[in-house]
């Protein structure tokens, strides 16, 4: 199965793109700290919903953390929100 045929089915993209973003951050001991994910297609992004005060430690210094999670997932935009 190509990629592309992963991303055409909704349910598995999601999961696939979830569980990278998971263990990118898992690498960083950050998993935990991620409250909730949320995927929209339509401008293909992903938002992630962190605790207070950890946005930080999810951008990283000079936003390298979150450019190098955006290098990995391509044509997905990153965004992170605290809640």
């Amino acid at each position: 199965m190509t990629w592309e045929e992963v991303v055409k089915n909704d349910s598995i993209a999601d999961k696939v793109l979830k569980n990278i973003v998971r263990i990118f951050y898992e690498k960083a001991r950050l998993d935990d700290k991620i409250k909730r994910m949320e995927i929209n297609r339509d401008n293909n992004t992903i938002t992630l919903i962190v605790f207070p005060k950890m946005t930080g430690l999810f951008v990283g210094r000079r936003g390298q953390t979150l450019d190098a999670l955006e290098r990995r997932l391509k044509r997905w935009k990153v965004m992170i929100e605290e809640r």
